[in-house]
């Protein structure tokens, strides 16, 4: 592919800055590829015989200058190919072209070959393999993750594992001390495949882990932990907010439109025990205007969102959150990003008060599951038995427990909001 560019551009049209860039290019590129440099030397040779002015002595000076490698490649060699060539080079030929059968994964395949491409070496490909590179794809909050550390980690922290821009400028370095000389673009496209070969999420891995003791507790959570005062409604409503966020892992998108209303004095531990529930990671007590699109992107990751203080908030505000409960699909463009993402929801809401007046009228109201915490959440206690409360909604969610009100439920549900006077 190197050499069917290469040969599409004529020497005679190049000035010497062009000439030189060009050589780069298709150095960087075409060496490392099963392909004896000699053979590489003697193809560039022949194309620089096309200038009617080649001097032998200065191709051989400027051949050995790129010695130690070049940040040119092989984009910048098709990107000044001919248009018929680059179409080919990008489409490959209508004529020749083989069509993957439709359950191939191309993830799948081995990190050689025509999977690797012209912009990352075939010895890139194998140090990732051979020297097992600890990077991996985290589905959960979509984002590449160091599993492990690497050679150049000093300081290893768990919650430091996101992958970033300077573990790509030491991963060009690493290789350099290997005796390769990638470009920057090949080392990323290199990682992104080899993240990609490694995916895992980290909710669903952590919910097949846990081990129900058989002892039930799920239906008492609101009451045992959180001192729930309204105890039968919160028996209904308390396997059903678990059971909920282990369907938003499995299945991202399913419609789960609820919102588990903590109301009680300031200070008794309401956000803390979100946080346990959730977990650190993938907990946030805050929530962005619902109206700009980083309210979309601060969902990713996140499995519990707080909304604050309802009793606060305007007749129109309620009506707002209403309608952002229903979204399904979050849509936004990531920073730096090219393409739009649809990313179907996995994160749950739950919302804390102060206050026992906040519904403002009785209009889907549905959604609203008022729970009156009488005294300090017992975080303690949650925190030891979060596994176990899991590990038992996992079992119902196996079962097909819903995750929803039935509609005698939801009269349930009305009921409780009136004598409990949230309705202003």
């Amino acid at each position: 592919m190197a050499h069917q560019a290469l040969q599409s551009i004529s020497p005679s049209d190049l000035d010497y800055g062009q000439w030189r860039d060009t050589t780069a290019a298709f150095r960087q590129c075409a060496t490392g590829h099963d392909v004896d440099e000699p053979a590489v030397r003697l193809a560039w040779d022949h194309w620089c015989s096309q200038f009617p002015n080649n001097d032998l002595a200065a191709n051989d000076k400027l051949w050995r200058s790129f010695d130690r490698g070049t940040q040119l490649g092989w984009s910048y060699l098709r990107s000044n190919a001919k248009s018929d060539v680059k179409a080919e080079l990008i489409f490959g030929s209508p004529q020749t072209r083989e069509l993957a059968p439709p359950s191939a994964n191309p993830l799948d395949e081995p990190l050689f070959g025509k999977l690797v491409g012209s912009a990352v070496s075939t010895e890139l490909a194998a140090y990732f393999k051979n020297y097992a590179l600890p990077l991996g794809y985290d589905l959960f909050r979509k984002r590449m993750t160091k599993t492990a550390p690497m050679p150049w980690d000093r300081h290893w922290h768990d919650r430091d594992a996101q992958w970033s821009d300077e573990d790509e400028i030491y991963l060009q370095a690493w290789f350099h001390r290997h005796e390769l000389k990638p470009t920057m673009e090949a080392v990323r496209n290199a990682a992104v495949i080899s993240a990609h070969r490694n995916e895992f999420n980290p909710i669903t891995d952590y919910l097949e882990r846990v081990r129900w003791d058989g002892t039930e507790r799920l239906d008492a959570m609101l009451e045992r932990y959180f001192l729930a005062s309204n105890t039968a409604f919160a028996r209904l409503i308390s396997p059903k907010f678990l059971i909920g966020m282990i369907a938003r892992a499995y299945q991202p998108g399913c419609k789960r439109d609820e919102v588990l209303i903590l109301e009680g004095a300031q200070g008794i531990g309401k956000s803390t025990a979100l946080n346990v529930i959730a977990g650190d990671e993938y907990f946030s007590d805050s929530l962005p205007n619902m109206h700009d699109k980083d309210a979309a992107q601060h969902l990713q990751g996140l499995w519990i969102v707080e909304i604050a203080e309802l009793a606060s908030m305007g007749r129109s505000e309620v009506e707002d959150i209403k309608r952002f409960l229903g979204t399904r699909i979050d849509k936004y463009r990531p920073p730096y990003g090219v393409r739009p993402i649809e990313s179907p929801r996995t994160a749950v809401f739950a919302a804390t008060t102060n206050s026992d007046q906040y519904l403002k009228d009785d209009t889907g109201n549905r959604r609203f599951w008022p729970v009156r915490c009488a005294g300090p959440i017992d975080i303690h206690g949650l925190v030891r038995d979060r596994d176990q409360l899991f590990a038992e909604a996992v079992q119902r969610y196996r079962q097909s427990a819903t995750w929803h009100l039935s509609g005698a439920e939801e009269a349930v549900a009305a009921q409780e909001q009136i004598v409990s006077h949230h309705v202003v």
